[in-house]
């Protein structure tokens, strides 16, 4: 069969309709929601905060939703009612004016929206049973929204005030909402409760841990960009068009490399892909430091984000595939989501809201050295990686 002709057997657009919102969100609110709450009169230092609790909400919220589907059995079920709460919660920031008001409700958000994603997978990878190399053309339209809400909000805030802008929000949370009732259950229920013991025994293996920390240590380096990026830009004077520009830019060459990241991983090990990402990462930022007034050097630095996102996610997400084995994809996967983009992500959000009341360029300065620390702990213990015929090697020494 042909590759159209074996997306037609799944519900491609109804599954790509979520991933189109999700993202959708997350491109309305990591570009301009620092904007918009300066606009408020917050602190930096209180901003930081906030994004370190949409960061933070995934240390627990995914493994917290995992249990409750996998101890019901309805995974759709919860992923829709999970949604609807993070609408519900969201309605909340129309009320509030407070710092800690807003700080609760994005986290309540937050932990309703993004704690789901995993699970949204799980459907996904259901529907997709035995054709699993097609995934990245459905979650290649999450990349797609993302494009389009951080593009079109760009243009339209250079016209409008930055006020509207968590009437966008909300509307496009309902949107994703909506994208889940059209969607079927398969993969949805539960696979199974696993004892835990085996599952320590393969992350305390050198190179699971090296990886684990790595990924992390790159992680916090994003913390700076997530946070504080567009408020670098907007300090030298760019407009939000551009400014929304440069985040679309960084998602198109994403979007790029999605397309081919199978084909790479089939010629290089996966310890080159997550070297040579950290690598330029800490050259990423090291640049956005030191030449923040030229734009020539903007763009090719979010042209970079082909590598230190699209190619580092691919490789862990191969590694969790090849290294933890069926019995423990859902714990691999759920440990990528929450210590290394949840933990690794608050921190570096947390940490960069200290540090931008010192130097906006130190701040992305630090994020160049974390990256580069995340290299030499790559470099260090996550040695050559198995081909596809040793996947299981771990697993089964682990048992």
């Amino acid at each position: 069969m042909t590759m159209l002709s074996e997306l037609r057997s799944v519900p491609y657009w109804r599954l790509s309709s979520f991933y189109f919102f999700n993202c959708a969100v997350l491109g309305a609110i990591l570009p301009y929601w620092g904007l918009y709450l300066q606009e408020l009169g917050f602190s930096a230092t209180q901003i930081g905060s906030v994004g370190a609790i949409l960061m933070a909400t995934n240390i627990v919220a995914p493994n917290l939703w995992g249990w409750i589907s996998d101890y019901t059995g309805r995974r759709l079920l919860v992923i829709r009612g999970g949604i609807f709460l993070a609408c519900f919660s969201f309605l909340g920031i129309f009320y509030v004016d407070s710092f800690i008001g807003f700080a609760v409700l994005t986290g309540c958000c937050s932990f309703c929206w993004q704690g789901l994603n995993s699970q949204f997978e799980v459907i996904t990878l259901g529907h997709l049973s035995g054709r699993t190399q097609y995934y990245g053309h459905i979650r290649l339209w999450g990349s797609v929204g993302f494009v389009a809400a951080v593009a079109s909000l760009g243009l339209a805030l250079d016209y409008m005030s930055i006020h509207r802008l968590p009437y966008v929000v909300l509307s496009l949370l309902i949107c994703m909402w909506f994208s889940t009732l059209s969607v079927s259950g398969a993969g949805s229920a539960s696979g199974g409760r696993e004892s835990g013991t085996g599952l320590a025994q393969v992350v305390r293996q050198p190179v699971v841990w090296g990886l684990l920390l790595s990924v992390t240590l790159l992680q916090l380096s994003h913390g700076a960009y997530y946070t504080f990026y567009s408020l670098y830009l907007d300090s030298y004077g760019y407009s939000k068009a551009t400014i929304g520009g440069l985040w679309a830019l960084a998602v198109i060459a994403e979007v790029l490399m999605f397309l081919v990241m199978y084909k790479v991983v089939m010629r290089i090990s996966l310890r080159g892909i997550l070297a040579f990402g950290m690598a330029v990462a800490a050259v990423r930022w090291g640049v956005i430091a030191a030449a923040p007034d030229a734009l020539v050097v903007l763009i090719a630095a979010q042209l970079c984000h082909a590598f230190t996102f699209t190619a580092v996610h691919v490789a862990v997400i191969e590694f969790i595939r090849r290294h933890f084995g069926s019995r423990y994809q859902g714990q691999g996967q759920a440990l990528y989501c929450s210590l290394c983009i949840g933990a690794g992500g608050a921190l570096g959000a947390m940490l960069s809201g200290r540090s931008w009341e010192w130097s906006g360029a130190g701040t992305f300065g630090f994020a160049a050295l974390a990256a580069a620390l995340g290299l030499w702990v790559t470099w260090r213990w996550v040695y050559p990686l198995p081909r596809e015929s040793d996947e299981q090697t771990l697993v089964t020494e682990a048992k």
